[in-house]
């Protein structure tokens, strides 16, 4: 608070002041001037955030009243722009902050002390400064009231002026930057418009297995990449300074009967190797250590009255040498039974000399049969240890070989041996060898006859 004095008169008015010292004084001793004011602001203030103060003032001169009332705010104190206030009548602080504000008259002018009209009120809206310390700044800012004493023409008082100012410091609390994200930097920042910098942490463990990313809940999170390249041919690992890699798996399964390939979508496929070289003078076979072998076979019929070779293309050729001439004739049929109780059935008429006709042979086993259309070989000859009873034809052994049609398909061979041991036939043997069937097909069969008799003829 502040008294009128005439330290602001001016100078027209000092040579009055002068010879009205004596008056004066002796009146502004028994005369009080001046303001009372209050200021009220919260206890603490958000930091950054706005809030409300009001500010009271009421004339203390019970004989004058005050006019050209003028009320302002400066904050921060010494820095921050001046603000006039409004001063109303009647004044509510309730009401600053509320919708509508204030709501008394705006007023220029006081009564005298005590009056009800002496006093006025003002609102002041004012921002906190972001508190970027640890600990509590004072906010502090200044009120001025300023006006003229309303003391009637030749007073001492007339036109003096009246003022008086009064400072608040309200405490600002420190400013919490926590945008709760485990993925920022969080900072506080007093020139930034939010008063908080909230930076993105860099997630980056340099590890090129791993992907990095952010959970606001959790922070840096670094999952491990899948190294998948959808190929079974490749064995996928990974390195830490250059991520995925790929490396070609070895499909070598050390088998010279396999060709080792490898298929992306199954991996490592083993192909047997085909030993076959189209020559069936030769057998055919694999080892696992050298690979493919084809070993000569041996055309050996067991008989002299046929010279032995072999065609690359046919197989085994027995050629009648004519050392054991080529009368008589076998004829008969009847069953043999091969490896799973398979039953081959036969019937035949077929003479010693290949020249001689008719020539005819069928097979038939498990719905297949063959139909001899070329006789290529005949010999026939007398086995010492087979000796059927009377009528002796000079031969009980019956060897040939033959080209026909398989399942309708020509170009199937036959080899076979029939044995005559005498009536009624149940010593009796034969033997087929069947090749060149459709879809690989063969037949190799050798036994007793079963139901079924051969009769060799000596014409």
């Amino acid at each position: 608070m502040s008294q009128r004095t005439n330290r602001c008169l001016s100078p027209a008015l000092t040579a009055v002041a002068v010879l009205l010292l004596g008056t004066a004084t002796a009146l502004a001793q028994q005369h009080t001037t001046g303001f009372n004011m209050a200021k009220t602001c919260p206890v603490t203030a958000e930091s950054g955030a706005s809030f409300n103060c009001s500010v009271t003032i009421a004339n203390r001169d019970d004989q004058h009243g005050v006019i050209n009332l003028a009320l302002t705010n400066q904050v921060p104190l010494g820095s921050g722009p001046i603000v006039p206030l409004d001063c109303r009548q009647p004044f509510d602080a309730t009401e600053c902050g509320a919708p509508g504000g204030p709501t008394g008259t705006i007023v220029t002018s006081l009564g005298l002390a005590g009056q009800p009209d002496a006093g006025c009120g003002a609102c002041i809206a004012e921002t906190a400064p972001f508190n970027c310390t640890s600990s509590n700044i004072n906010f502090v800012d200044e009120v001025r009231a300023s006006g003229t004493d309303a003391a009637p023409s030749g007073s001492p008082f007339f036109n003096l002026p009246v003022s008086s100012a009064t400072t608040n410091a309200t405490p600002v609390a420190p400013h919490l930057c926590n945008d709760n994200n485990s993925c920022t930097t969080d900072a506080c920042l007093a020139t930034d418009p939010d008063g908080c910098v909230f930076t993105p942490v860099t997630c980056n463990d340099n590890d090129a297995c791993t992907a990095d990313t952010c959970d606001p809940a959790a922070g840096c999170v670094a999952t491990p990449i899948v190294c998948n390249d959808n190929d079974a041919c490749t064995n996928d690992t990974c390195d830490p300074a250059i991520g995925c890699v790929t490396t070609p798996i070895s499909c070598n399964d050390n088998d010279a009967c396999t060709s080792d390939t490898c298929d992306p979508a199954t991996g490592c496929v083993k192909t047997a190797v085909n030993c076959n070289d189209n020559n069936l003078c030769t057998t055919d076979t694999c080892d696992p250590a050298s690979g493919c072998g084809n070993a000569a076979i041996t055309c050996n019929d067991n008989s002299t009255c046929t010279d032995d070779t072999c065609d690359p293309a046919t197989g085994c050729v027995f050629t009648d040498n004519g050392s054991c001439g080529g009368v008589g004739r076998m004829t008969g049929g009847g069953s043999v039974f091969g490896k799973g109780a398979q039953r081959v059935t036969h019937g035949f008429e077929l003479h010693c000399d290949v020249e001689d006709a008719p020539n005819n042979l069928e097979v038939n086993w498990a719905g297949n049969h063959f139909h001899m259309e070329e006789l290529l070989t005949a010999v026939c000859t007398d086995d010492p240890a087979i000796a059927p009873p009377p009528p002796p034809a000079g031969f009980d052994t019956y060897t040939g070989t033959g080209i026909g049609r398989c399942n309708g398909v020509a170009g199937a061979t036959i080899s076979w041996t029939f044995t005559d041991a005498g009536e009624p036939g149940k010593l009796d043997t034969a033997t087929f060898e069947i090749s060149g069937c459709p879809d690989g097909l063969g037949l190799s069969v050798s036994g007793p006859l079963k139901k079924g008799n051969h009769q060799a003829h000596a014409h």
